[in-house]
């Protein structure tokens, strides 16, 4: 009887660890990833209220604007991510970019467009310059409007330094 002791007790070990890997992850990004959006959305709304996590704002407003986990809603995803920007998130300057230059809860406005793609440019997206090139080549912005938005964002960038 003795020696059956040691194998049960690395049978229930072993039994533990493949429970212990079915539990449900509290990582957000991983829930996102998984397609839990709820679990993902509880876990990026704590990090955005507790830690004002700019990531996790960022993700807020994907949630809202792709409708993952709630109704979309482009007009919250706006303000998630108005947070996030103006806190110096550039994957959330880009999506505002592209918020205003397809009109989607707002007006379309391809200076502001190109303003935060521009600041999402200077804080290192890898995607906002090749936006910005397809704007002013769509001919629906024109030289002086993008040295406009330009100065604008200068503006932000050096109030933002401050």
């Amino acid at each position: 009887m003795m020696n059956l002791l040691p194998g049960k007790i690395l049978f229930l070990l072993f039994c533990n660890s493949l429970l212990t890997g079915c539990e449900k992850s509290n990582n957000p990004y991983q829930a996102f990833d998984e397609g839990d959006y709820e679990t993902a959305y509880a876990g990026f709304y704590k990090l955005a209220k507790e830690e004002e996590n700019l990531a996790a704002i960022n993700y807020l407003g994907v949630m809202h604007y792709l409708g993952y986990g709630r109704e979309r809603d482009v007009q919250v995803a706006r303000q998630w991510f108005e947070v996030a920007a103006n806190k110096g998130f550039a994957g959330a300057q880009f999506n505002l970019g592209n918020i205003y230059a397809n009109g989607e809860g707002v007006q379309r406005d391809f200076t502001k467009a190109y303003m935060w793609l521009y600041i999402a440019d200077k804080y290192g997206h890898e995607q906002a310059k090749k936006r910005m090139s397809l704007l002013l080549g769509s001919r629906k912005l024109f030289p002086n409007q993008a040295m406009h938005a330009k100065d604008l964002a200068e503006n932000f960038i050096n109030a933002f330094k401050q």
